[in-house]
């Protein structure tokens, strides 16, 4: 029972102690009448409590998802209800409605971040999927719209095996012949020492939310800066990358650790 359910149920107490104590034999007219109110009270107090306890399994639950990518989201009661992507909208909008929203229903929320799903057409689905299930790998389904059709087709999931994706192959393309799936292989194209730069600093906090993450503001900024500046030197660039992977170690270290993918291209780029 919450604090404020835990308060009612002691003044309802207290009021059906004072009901009881009065007693019918010594009260006025008024006095009866007032009784007869408390009375009703006290039925209706005892009722609501009742379904607050029936009910005390169905806490509002609020996520705040932020992504390597910058992509913000806002989770209610495992339900996507608002997302921002910064390339077209401020994610601030999202974050400032997440802890209003916390305010008002006297909720936590939780603030997690989460590398951007793999898929080219990754949705938000995708990213509470992965987020309640993150054992899931992508797999890339191949299929053909009808058996013995020259052209394969593909089709790209998260699952927990093959069989699974086939599954959702059949279920997206019902009557397709389905052939195999396999997993998805890590990209092993390399960075630039600028391409790696841009993929760490979608991995860190923004400006805002950088010190309490415990990431110097001041590195956000000098990396912001370099990226949106047209000269390039290589040397400032590698220094810059380096502090960018400390620094990505840091802002994960409360969040399930930095994508390992990640930091081996990063490292992949600085030997380059």
């Amino acid at each position: 029972m919450s604090k404020k359910n835990d308060l009612t149920q002691q003044l309802v107490s207290v009021l059906q102690e004072m009901v009881n104590d009065y007693g019918y034999n010594r009260c006025d007219e008024k006095r009866l009448e007032t009784i007869g109110d408390a009375k009703k009270l006290i039925e209706n107090a005892n009722a609501i409590l009742g379904q607050c306890r029936m009910n005390s399994n169905a806490n509002p639950s609020l996520k705040l998802i932020s992504l390597s990518s910058g992509d913000c989201g806002l989770v209610f009661n495992d339900r996507v209800i608002v997302t921002a992507d910064p390339n077209f909208e401020t994610v601030d909008q999202v974050e400032t409605t997440g802890f209003n929203l916390a305010n008002a229903l006297a909720c936590d929320i939780r603030v997690i971040k989460m590398q951007t799903p793999p898929k080219d057409d990754w949705n938000w689905s995708d990213v509470l999927m992965l987020h309640l299930n993150p054992d899931l790998k992508l797999f890339r389904v191949s299929y053909q719209d009808e058996a013995g059709d020259k052209t394969i087709l593909h089709f790209d999931c998260f699952a927990t095996d093959a069989e699974h994706a086939m599954e959702q192959a059949e279920d997206a393309y019902p009557g397709a012949e389905i052939l195999h799936a396999a997993t998805l292989g890590v990209n092993t194209s390399q960075w630039s020492i600028r391409e790696a730069i841009e993929q760490a600093r979608a991995a860190l906090p923004d400006w805002s939310f950088a010190k309490s993450e415990g990431v110097d503001p001041a590195l956000i900024q000098r990396i912001n800066d370099a990226l949106s500046s047209d000269v390039s030197d290589d040397q400032q660039f590698k220094s810059l990358l380096i502090e960018c992977r400390s620094a990505l170690l840091i802002a994960w270290q409360n969040h399930g650790g930095c994508s390992e993918e990640l930091l081996n291209s990063i490292d992949l780029a600085l030997q380059g």
